[in-house]
């Protein structure tokens, strides 16, 4: 895909308030044509933490739009940032990431219940039906 392609398949999914999967259903296409979103997704399907698979996102992404791989994880003087990323006049950027998708689960009643630790109030819902 070109930048201009992977940009269109990520505004795609920033513009989505909710993301719904049914967790026995078979996934018989992709769920974006951006291999690094599709992935995403498929984390968030599996039960990944929300925070982890947005961070192999944004790491993909630096990558494949930005041509460079961020540095993960760094501790700085004022404790650890997810991401440090290079800056052309030589200093460097911290960057903390934040998750996109919050998981809630959906009883068979259509109430919903949070699933503990989604802790971004800025976040979406990412949803699983579930039997209890």
């Amino acid at each position: 895909m070109n930048h201009t392609e992977i940009l269109g398949a990520l505004r795609e999914l920033t513009s989505r308030e909710r993301v719904d999967f049914l967790p026995l259903a078979p996934d018989l296409r992709p769920f974006s044509a951006c291999q690094p979103i599709a992935k995403y997704l498929l984390d968030l399907k599996n039960g990944a933490k929300p925070e982890s698979a947005a961070e192999d996102l944004f790491t993909a992404l630096c990558k494949d739009v930005l041509g460079f791989q961020p540095t993960r994880q760094v501790g700085s003087g004022e404790g650890w940032v997810d991401f440090i990323l290079p800056e052309p006049m030589g200093q460097t950027v911290p960057l903390e990431l934040k998750p996109l998708f919050l998981r809630t689960a959906r009883r068979r009643s259509g109430a919903r219940t949070p699933i503990p630790n989604s802790t971004s109030p800025r976040s979406k819902n990412i949803s699983a039906t579930t039997n209890t």
